[in-house]
C-alpha cells in the first residue's frame, strides 16, 4: 500500500512540475540541483519537507512521514557532525549563510562543501527541499 502512495504522490509532483515547464518556468529535479552554479546553490534556503519529522532512532537520525507508517528513512548516525548542519536548514538562512554561520576551525570552502553536500544527499533522498527557487540570474 505503501508503495502505491508513494508512486501517486510522486506521479503528482511531476505533472505539476511538467505544467510549470510548459508555462515557461524551467523546472529542475531534486536530484539535478548539482547542476546549479555555486551562486545558484548558495542562494538555496534548504529546508526539511513539511511532511517529515527528523528524529533519533537508536543511533541513527531517521526521517519519518508525519502522515503516513511508511518505514523511516535513514540519514546518518547521530554522532556525525550534519545534525549540526541539519539543524540550520530551517528555512530561514540560505545554504550559503549556513556554511559561513557553522561553528568550525575548518576554513569557509571547507564549511561549504560539508553543508552542500549534506543538502544535495537529502534533497536527492527528497527529504529537504528549496525553500526558495533560485533565480535564473544567479545561475
Amino acid at each position: 500500500m505503501a508503495g502505491r502512495r508513494q508512486f501517486f504522490r510522486h506521479f503528482a509532483v511531476e505533472a505539476l512540475a511538467f505544467i510549470d515547464e510548459c508555462r515557461g518556468r524551467p523546472q529542475l529535479r531534486l536530484d539535478e540541483l548539482d547542476q546549479l552554479p555555486r551562486p545558484a546553490l548558495e542562494s538555496i534556503i534548504p529546508v526539511v519537507r513539511e511532511d517529515l519529522e527528523v528524529i533519533r532512532e537508536g543511533h541513527m537520525m531517521v526521517a519519518r512521514s508525519r502522515r503516513t507508517d511508511d518505514p523511516a528513512t535513514p540519514l546518518f548516525p547521530i554522532a556525525s557532525d550534519d545534525g549540526e548542519v541539519l539543524d540550520l536548514f530551517d528555512g530561514r538562512r540560505t545554504l550559503g549563510e549556513v556554511a559561513a554561520s557553522l561553528e568550525s576551525p575548518a576554513d569557509l570552502e571547507a564549511r561549504w562543501e560539508r553543508c552542500r553536500d549534506l543538502f544535495l544527499r537529502l534533497a536527492r533522498m527528497c527529504v529537504c527541499v528549496p525553500a526558495n527557487a533560485p533565480s535564473e540570474a544567479e545561475g
